[in-house]
């Protein structure tokens, strides 16, 4: 049936178990990391998760974001890694989730669709934030089709208030980005 999402792991598989997608063709990701205080702001990219980790611990706001799909077993290192939820990582590796919030201790996940409207057909995509008291962790499903990229020019140059604020405020810009890009969708239906 056209439009079902199979899944493909064992009834009584445990929760948070990372097995049963088909291999992507395309698990090559680009991690972006975002390293900002008030003061400043430094982007780097292709970094990798050993770097990532290392910025957790200075005195800024990282935001680590993660174009592609994302192999099991990357997602298990960045979970390990940052403390990530199993069960939210499972809902990263199994694309296609409805869109929620959960709340765990210490962190929050979010589920978004970010639909995409090219030659007459209609793809959805998914976006997955964590957010915690100093750092954000977005999953971009797709290379090359950036979203965020206007959220990284903001905290380049310092404008709007982004970076005065908390990681909870980047969460947010990126929520009302990935929001906003129905419209145009919309628009071209």
């Amino acid at each position: 049936m056209d439009g079902v999402v199979h899944r493909h792991t064992k009834p009584g598989t445990s929760p948070g178990t990372l097995a049963g997608r088909a291999p992507v063709p395309d698990e090559a990701l680009d991690f972006t990391l975002v390293e900002y205080t008030p003061e400043e702001c430094q982007v780097l990219h292709g970094v990798e998760v050993d770097e990532c980790r290392f910025h957790l611990g200075t005195p800024g706001r990282t935001w680590i974001d993660v174009a592609g799909r994302a192999s099991s077993e990357m997602l298990r290192d960045l979970g390990m890694a940052f403390n990530l939820h199993p069960l939210a990582l499972e809902d990263v590796f199994h694309a296609n989730q409805r869109s929620k919030l959960d709340l765990y201790e210490g962190q929050g996940f979010i589920v978004l669709n970010d639909p995409v409207y090219e030659d007459g057909v209609l793809t959805p995509r998914q976006v997955s934030i964590f957010f915690g008291d100093n750092y954000v962790i977005s999953f971009q499903e797709k290379t090359g089709q950036d979203i965020f990229e206007s959220i990284r020019e903001r905290l380049r140059h310092n404008r709007g208030a982004i970076r005065q604020y908390g990681a909870d405020h980047l969460a947010y810009a990126l929520l009302d980005t990935t929001v906003d890009h129905y419209f145009g969708v919309l628009e071209r239906l």
